[in-house]
């Protein structure tokens, strides 16, 4: 992991940033870059893949849906190529997004996937190896028709989970329209990795021209339209009955738990990089995000692990605390104060029971992004007051 320590200053350094300065640092003249969008439905694992390639814990995961409400920029800097990453929300309808963060803060959650494809070079679609459905989310399709200008690659996620290789096969021609760079899939076996080269030219609509003239019109209609302002019916009623996009460049099948084949998927993207004369980020910096946002994001996702989704959804995280304490010839200690307020004093009460839990593993994510010693104290609050456990 690239952190970088400096002596005598009071602040924590990712990868060489300090509150938005960069360290300076000599650059080679022959740099390349690429902008990469990842995208696909909540909780296949997009932050985890996005964690796996720029080789850093910094997007919160958890196990439930709608983790990740905003757009999340990362980047890896390696042998004068860097890659800038845009961890996505997951792609959900207008209902979903109002049910779960309110009818005024939706926009986001909504906005934020097609909003980093506007910004890309290429985007990966990843899904879930383990999905019950052998099919490409709809949402999914439609912004793959949209942005059929951009390249893209299909990374097939969490295959540790699958017993045999060739069901993976299978899922892939189906995922695929049978497709891979113009070229059919075979039947030959594969190994967990890339899977097909690239055709520029091939460009084409999968199963559009076998549609009827109604579902025709309803797709030239939904061309300009933003995903985020179509509703979920709309695109289902066009995208429904297809089950993949022809048109990708390569498959990848990896397991962002166990890093399986993401070093082929990350060697793939550089290879698709361009030159560039200046960097989007310094070559040591790994985001812009600020360090208490990070921090929050991932208490969050403990929350949203440990606590039912009924109470986890409503919980407010608030970082209200952030100290640096230097020590001589030593590690600093980064100490943290988080409330978590809570509408209900049930909620509190519950939250309580694992606030152990939810620091110990708070406290990892930040040793492993900050040099620093971290010392995490979250504080239940119930109508601005400390809720503490009840002893029976």
């Amino acid at each position: 992991m690239n952190i970088i320590k400096v002596k005598n200053l009071n602040i924590i350094f990712i990868r060489g940033v300090r509150n938005g300065i960069k360290l300076k640092q000599e650059i080679p003249s022959s740099k390349k870059a690429l902008k990469v969008a990842v995208i696909g439905p909540p909780n296949v694992g997009k932050s985890a893949v996005t964690n796996a390639i720029i080789k850093a814990d910094l997007c919160a995961v958890s196990k439930r849906m709608d983790t990740t409400r905003f757009n999340t920029v990362a980047a890896i800097t390696e042998n004068s190529c860097q890659l800038v990453v845009v961890d996505s929300p997951g792609l959900v309808g207008i209902k979903h997004a109002r049910n779960v963060v309110g009818a005024h803060n939706e926009s986001a959650l909504l906005t934020d996937p097609e909003k980093a494809i506007e910004r890309a070079e290429h985007i990966l679609v990843i899904h879930d190896a383990t999905l019950p459905g052998k099919y490409l989310n709809h949402r999914v399709l439609h912004i793959l028709h949209r942005f059929n200008h951009l390249s893209s690659s299909l990374v097939i996620n969490k295959t540790d989970l699958i017993l045999r290789q060739a069901d993976l096969l299978e899922l892939a021609r189906t995922l695929t329209c049978g497709k891979v760079d113009g070229q059919e899939i075979g039947t030959k076996s594969i190994t967990m990795g890339k899977f097909g080269e690239v055709q520029k030219e091939m460009k084409i609509h999968s199963g559009l021209e076998n549609k009827s003239e109604e579902i025709q019109q309803a797709y030239t209609k939904l061309m300009q339209k933003p995903t985020y302002k179509c509703t979920w019916g709309e695109t289902k009623k066009v995208f429904g009955d297809e089950t993949g996009w022809p048109n990708f460049d390569k498959i990848f099948f990896v397991s962002a738990v166990t890093g399986k084949g993401i070093d082929d998927l990350r060697n793939h993207l550089q290879s698709l990089s361009h030159p560039t004369e200046v960097f989007q980020m310094d070559e040591a910096e790994m985001t812009k995000k600020k360090p208490r946002q990070i921090c929050a994001e991932h208490i969050r996702s403990e929350i949203l692990n440990c606590l039912p989704g009924d109470v986890a959804y409503n919980l407010r995280v608030n970082v209200i605390e952030w100290d640096l304490e230097e020590r001589e010839n030593d590690i600093p200690v980064l100490k943290i104060v988080v409330d978590v307020n809570c509408d209900k004093k049930r909620w509190a009460d519950i939250l309580v029971q694992v606030i152990p839990e939810i620091e110990a593993r708070t406290k990892e994510h930040m040793r492993n992004l900050f040099l620093a010693d971290p010392e995490i104290r979250l504080r239940a609050k119930y109508r601005k007051q400390v809720v503490d456990v009840v002893d029976e």
